[in-house]
């Protein structure tokens, strides 16, 4: 059995163009099929080259972060803590995660002046004091 997948090329189309061209090529429909098809070698080479387009993508986004870069001691620490998987794609952090990750990162001077203005959107109707 043979699995053509269809690529969609991005090289090549114009603007405004309806169609955008297709190739279709054999990968394999299951690891077993593609070493069959191209050997250990090939798969661990495509392997290794999209992990480490993957990992150098994970890292600089987490360098390069305007609020809370991490250090390269920091990256390296998340890294061998299992934060990243080749091909796994992790959920972004919540709304609540980012709040307490930047309360982490306050002043105690500034968590109080961040308490007083939480009491002004205390009351009951859920609006601001004037």
């Amino acid at each position: 059995m043979t699995s053509k997948t269809a690529i969609k090329l991005r090289v090549g189309k114009k603007r405004g163009a309806k169609t955008t061209p297709e190739l279709h090529f054999n990968f394999g429909f299951a690891l077993t099929n593609s070493r069959t098809l191209f050997g250990d070698e090939v798969i661990h080479s495509a392997f290794v080259s999209a992990a480490r387009q993957q990992l150098s993508d994970w890292a600089r986004k987490l360098l390069t972060r305007k609020k809370l870069p991490m250090t390269v001691e920091q990256l390296q620490a998340a890294l061998d803590g299992g934060e990243w998987e080749p091909g796994v794609r992790r959920r972004g952090k919540t709304a609540l995660d980012k709040a307490a990750m930047f309360l982490e990162a306050m002043t105690p001077e500034e968590r109080s002046k961040l308490a007083d203005l939480a009491k002004t959107f205390a009351p009951s109707n859920g609006t601001p004091k004037d």
